[in-house]
């Protein structure tokens, strides 16, 4: 059904309709809405069925054509979802291409918002209109609608279409740098499906290519050697020291934080001391190469591991508020839920009132809930 129509050379009719009170004007934006549902209703089954699909095609084109850049942005979701109505009637092999990057584009337009249902629908629409030749002749176009839909499809719980996406991405993907996004989906959808030990060991081997070498398993002397290592290069050091430090630059040593913290989260689940192996090494990264949001995580982990093993609860309760600024700072949903769940759920009970420790508990619950 067809809910706005935007100001065109058929003002005239449109004004008249106005007047006799089936739309309404907002002067302000010069659109036109219909003054009631079931205005809308009658007015939409005038349109033959069998013309209807071809009709929401042809009008979402009309706006697509007709908006700016700035308008095209801020509809893109409206005008994309009129086109797909009508996909069946699109064969030009160029014509679909085009349509592919659009609903990418509305595929993220939804996920900043978020509405992850939205997202899927429209990077799964943006890849039925590739075609056979798509790798070769649209190749940055067919990694990003993969990418992103196996990324948004592990959120919604989708496996079997996120293993479809992660095989292209793999089989055609054209270095480990293209194919890195995809590698964090499979690690994602292994871990929600309780796959713990195989995405632990992949996370390993994909930190590994990355430049930082971890052995696929390890035991509590590996963790414990490199938790004394983190000791040594934390001593001495400020909570204003620590939070001036910049942030990380390095590409690879960026991309082998993001994966030593989806590891962290299967190995913490399946009790693996790989857990404490990827946290302590992340703040060893951190210490040298710079900040980067899964810095808080891993610094809430090595409070919490300070607490937990009653080494220094002081200590550890300063590196858990330390974490929460961290996340806080880096506009990261996703991190500030983790740092508040182990900066503050695992550590400020141990000085703090547990009632301060149920508040951070239930806002990380809330702030996870908000990213997915």
């Amino acid at each position: 059904a067809i809910d706005v129509v935007l100001l065109t050379q058929s003002g005239p009719h449109l004004e008249q309709a106005a007047s006799a009170g089936l739309l309404t004007k907002t002067d302000r934006y010069g659109v036109y809405r219909f003054s009631h549902d079931w205005i809308r209703h009658a007015a939409y089954s005038l349109i033959p069925e069998k013309e209807r699909a071809a009709f929401h095609h042809k009008l979402g084109r009309r706006l697509w054509k007709s908006s700016s850049n700035m308008g095209l942005d801020q509809n893109v979701m409206l005008i994309v979802s009129l086109m797909n109505v009508g996909s069946d009637h699109v064969r030009d092999k160029r014509e679909r291409y085009k349509l592919a990057d659009l609903n990418l584009k509305a595929g993220k337009k939804a996920l900043s918002m978020p509405s992850f249902p939205d997202a899927a629908r429209f990077l799964r629409k943006g890849i039925e209109y590739l075609g056979e030749d798509c790798w070769e002749e649209k190749y940055s176009l067919s990694l990003e609608l993969y990418s992103n839909a196996a990324e948004i499809e592990t959120i919604n719980g989708n496996f079997e279409f996120v293993s479809t996406c992660i095989n292209e991405v793999v089989k055609n993907g054209r270095n480990l740098d293209d194919k890195i996004q995809a590698y964090a989906a499979l690690l994602t959808s292994m871990e929600q499906q309780d796959d713990l030990e195989e995405a632990t060991a992949v996370c390993a081997d994909v930190v590994g290519k990355l430049g930082e070498t971890l052995p696929p398993r390890a035991s509590k002397l590996t963790a414990a050697k490199e938790f004394f290592k983190v000791r040594f290069a934390l001593r001495g050091k400020s909570d204003k020291e620590l939070m001036s430090m910049p942030m990380m630059a390095d590409d690879k040593k960026r991309k082998c934080m993001e994966f030593l913290s989806l590891g962290f989260v299967a190995a913490w689940r399946s009790k693996s001391p790989m857990s404490a192996l990827f946290a302590f090494r992340a703040v060893r990264l951190s210490l040298k190469y710079g900040l980067h949001n899964a810095s808080s995580l891993a610094f809430a982990v090595y409070g919490a591991t300070l607490c937990g093993l009653h080494i220094d609860v002081h200590e550890g309760f300063r590196m858990g508020q330390l974490a929460i600024r961290m996340a806080e700072r880096s506009n990261s949903l996703r991190f500030l839920s983790h740092s508040l769940n182990f900066g503050a759920g695992c550590v400020t009970h141990w000085t703090q009132n547990v009632d301060r420790t149920i508040e951070y508990i239930e806002h990380s619950r809330v702030v996870g809930m908000d990213s997915g």
